[in-house]
């Protein structure tokens, strides 16, 4: 589980969440024109909340019923305590006798949701990819990483939540944050995912020596 939180107070969500460093939870929902303000039940939250106002991400909605109401509702971001940045001290790869493990995030933007995906690549020996190549041909890297994933012998709902990615009949179904840091489940059509790519980046790297390497070329 990945823990978020502000102040003493912590929420956890499954392990989709660990490249983003923020998550919103819902304070309150304020009917707009009117005094009707509905707030969490959750006490210690609206405590926390009153005291960083000006943290809170706002979203316009409506809500439907006998009459249809504008309102608006308010959202406190809470920090992913474990987010892991990208350290970079040493790279390289291509010697005869290393085994090396490049731990990749790759960052998806459709329209105005958040979604990142985690992928690690294992390679050793003089004839190894770079980090080069797996940009150079981005599009089927990407494909290959999700095959891989949707391959792994766990069932949807399991995938979904460690991996943040399933298939459905028309695409995947994808697990993301939206504009106010709010958890959601969406569909999205494969051509619809692969052309929101919007970085790549490695953020680690772990390499060891292993001469055994080259007494098996």
């Amino acid at each position: 589980m990945i823990t978020f939180g502000i102040e003493d107070l912590t929420m956890n969500l499954h392990d989709w969440a660990k490249h983003h460093e923020q998550m919103g939870v819902f304070v309150k929902r304020v009917y707009d024109g009117t005094d009707k303000v509905v707030e969490t039940d959750f006490k210690k939250l609206r405590e926390i909340a009153s005291r960083h106002e000006d943290k809170l991400k706002s979203k316009k909605g409506f809500v439907f019923g006998d009459t249809t109401e504008s309102v608006t509702d308010y959202y406190l971001p809470l920090k992913n305590l474990g987010y892991k940045k990208t350290e970079l001290p040493y790279y390289h790869v291509g010697s005869m006798n290393t085994r090396q493990v490049t731990r990749v995030r790759f960052h998806f933007k459709p329209e105005d949701v958040e979604f990142k995906l985690d992928y690690e690549f294992k390679t050793s020996g003089s004839m190894c990819s770079t980090f080069k190549d797996v940009i150079r041909d981005i599009e089927d890297t990407i494909e290959d990483v999700i095959q891989d994933i949707l391959e792994l012998d766990i069932n949807d709902s399991d995938r979904l939540s460690q991996h943040g990615i399933t298939s459905s009949d028309d695409g995947y179904v994808i697990m993301v944050l939206d504009e106010v840091l709010n958890p959601m489940e969406i569909e999205i059509e494969k051509h619809q995912l692969l052309d929101s790519l919007v970085g790549v980046e490695i953020y680690d790297f772990e390499q060891v020596i292993d001469d055994s390497i080259m007494d098996d070329n």
